[in-house]
């Protein structure tokens, strides 16, 4: 009765293993076994994989009254993402002339531009502060605009008719 028992959980055992090796996955995608990233990455790239200079530079000469501000290293980061797991792997601001912010934060003075690798990670990061100015609105508003794994926050300050000018300038980078 043992000797079954313990064949039968060997088999079940093997067939478990056999289950989860596979590395296939219907959309092409993979999943990391490490605990820093077991996420599954999209297989959507950035639009032309810029980086968020790149994307400031861009918007500086779609939008005139736009200048480029701080491009950010893993150390200057005041979020703490920049390379670290599902954080952004660039991220640059820029100012606005037209914002006229009621705090003095890099978003309100302009913007920012973050880019991730996974676009879904964008997207959990647009909710994440959405969510959290909603609570907390003393910290002002933000426009954000999605292209790929490219996050674009735009001060609350401006006008929605000034805000969709990013959104548009954000689109031509398809």
């Amino acid at each position: 009765m043992r000797a079954r028992a313990l064949t039968t959980l060997a088999t079940a055992s093997l067939l478990a293993l056999t289950a989860c090796s596979s590395n296939d996955s219907p959309d092409n995608t993979t999943a990391s076994n490490s605990p820093a990233s077991a996420t599954v990455s999209s297989s959507t790239p950035a639009p032309k994989e810029l980086d968020a200079q790149q994307v400031v530079t861009a918007l500086t000469k779609a939008i005139t009254s736009t200048k480029a501000a701080t491009v950010y290293t893993a150390a200057t980061d005041p979020n703490q993402l920049l390379g670290r797991p599902n954080g952004y792997t660039s991220k640059a601001d820029f100012t606005d002339s037209r914002a006229k912010p009621k705090l003095d934060d890099e978003v309100q003075n302009g913007g920012s531009v973050e880019i991730y690798s996974d676009p879904a990670d964008a997207q959990d990061r647009a909710k994440y502060i959405a969510d959290t100015l909603d609570k907390m609105k003393i910290f002002g508003t933000e426009y954000h605009y999605l292209n790929g794994g490219i996050l674009l926050r735009v001060s609350g300050a401006l006008t929605p008719d000034q805000a969709a000018e990013y959104e548009a300038a954000l689109k031509q980078l398809s």
